[in-house]
């Protein structure tokens, strides 16, 4: 048995605070078996996704609705196991960003440390 592959790996999702995105994840991942892929997503760490994230293992879909307490977002572990316990994962981000921001894109913030 081989394990899943990554087909398309998942680009890295923008979303302003309020509006509501679901995402497919049919054709992220195939098995060259051709084993049935059970898909599960969770924070990148391990942990559960929070409760503006939203992923639905029967339709393989995430439903993401950020608020302004979401900003900057979260990154992401997406899981695929074929019925023999072989695994491949896919990591992306999901960018949350505010509805006073005049041009949607990307705002990073830089720490800096300075040394006397």
């Amino acid at each position: 048995n081989d394990a899943p592959i990554l087909s398309n790996p998942v680009k890295d999702i923008f979303v302003k605070e309020g509006n509501k995105k679901v995402i497919n994840f049919d054709k992220v991942f195939s098995d060259p078996d051709d084993d049935l892929l059970t898909l599960s997503a969770k924070l990148l760490m391990g942990k559960d996704l929070p409760s503006w994230l939203k992923f639905n293992a029967l339709t393989n879909e995430l439903t993401v609705n950020p608020s302004r307490s979401e900003f900057p977002g979260e990154t992401l572990e997406l899981r695929a196991v074929d019925g023999n316990g072989q695994v491949a994962l896919e990591t992306f981000s999901i960018n949350s960003f505010s509805v006073n921001t005049k041009k949607f894109a990307p705002i990073f913030f830089k720490f800096l440390s300075i040394s006397i």
